[in-house]
């Protein structure tokens, strides 16, 4: 027990977790800062889709859950002519059915939607 005392001496421990913490500080950093290239450059390459399918990048964050940028990119596209309110409300329902189990009666879905919605708060973070 002695000779691991003298191992693992105080100094080396505080080293080991400023080592550790380092490199989550730095992981979190990196990863930051190439969310925020995903999300305000207007690229749609095959890189950002290959490492979106590992590392995911949320572009709408609600109390309820939250949509990658991908998904929220091909609703864009497919909702033009919508107002920014009504957009809005897309999106909150496809995010609320995320989370949706139970009937797949209309009713039903219709319902759960509405509830979730009372309480729900978006914050859209892509452009």
């Amino acid at each position: 027990m002695e000779e691991i005392k003298k191992i693992f001496n105080k100094e080396v421990l505080i080293l080991l977790r400023n080592i550790f913490f380092g490199g989550i500080l730095m992981f979190l950093s990196l990863y930051l800062i190439f969310s925020v290239f995903v999300l305000r450059v207007d690229v749609f390459d095959q890189f950002k889709i290959k490492v979106s399918e590992y590392v995911p990048f949320p572009a709408v964050i609600s109390n309820e859950g939250m949509m990658d940028y991908f998904n929220y990119v091909y609703l864009k596209k497919i909702a033009i002519g919508l107002s920014v309110e009504e957009f809005n409300n897309l999106i909150a329902e496809k995010i609320i059915l995320n989370d949706y189990v139970g009937d797949d009666t209309e009713n039903d879905k219709i319902e759960y939607i509405k509830t979730k919605k009372q309480n729900l708060k978006l914050y859209i973070l892509a452009k």
